[in-house]
Formats: structure tokens, sequence, C-alpha cells
């Protein structure tokens, strides 16, 4: 079986990374600045509130699309990407659990 991961290369990386939201009458910084190296296969982000814990996974995950920055994932721009070049590569190597997701699961 074909390795899908580098272990040459970083697995994700992120440069300048920033995330604005929105409300009623302006945007605002979810967070800003963030580089980031990620050289392990799993990983949980923890924080003490949670905030912007989703909003993060989504961009690594390549579901979303940054404010700013770029993310490298197995050597790949996945901000150089479209939807379906995000969905192809989410398809061959993300594998991500949402715990909001959970809540929808129930009996």
């Amino acid at each position: 079986m074909e390795k899908l991961v580098d272990k040459q290369v970083n697995i994700i990386e992120t440069k300048n990374l920033g995330q604005i939201g929105y409300d009623i009458r302006r945007g605002f910084h979810i967070w800003s600045s963030i580089d980031l190296i990620i050289k392990s296969e799993k990983v949980l982000p923890l924080s003490e509130n949670r905030f912007g814990q989703n909003d993060l996974i989504s961009l690594l995950a390549g579901l979303d699309t940054p404010s700013t920055g770029t993310i490298i994932l197995n050597g790949r721009s996945l901000t150089a990407l479209d939807e379906d070049g995000r969905a192809s590569v989410r398809n061959e190597l993300i594998g991500s659990c949402f715990p909001s997701l959970f809540n929808y699961c129930r009996d």
C-alpha cells in the first residue's frame, strides 16, 4: 500500500493564517497571524475556552478558506485549490471528528 503522508515534509504548515468573522455592522478578527507547523499525523487542539477551535480545524481540513495566509498540507497548498481540489485532498488525507456533530447523533 502506498504511503499517503510524506514523512520528509511537514504534515501541516500555516503561514500568517487569519480568520475574520462578521456581525451585522463590522468584521472582527477571530484570530490572526498564526504560523504553525504540525509534524504528527494525529492532532487534538485544546484551549481553555474552545474559542476558534472549530474554525481552525475547518481551515486545516480544507472545509473552509482562511481570510489571510496559506495552509500547506503534506506539501500541497490548500489555499491554492478550489472546493473540488480541497475535497479531493480531504478524501485522500484528512479524517476529522467534530464534537458538535455528536449532538445530532442522539436517539
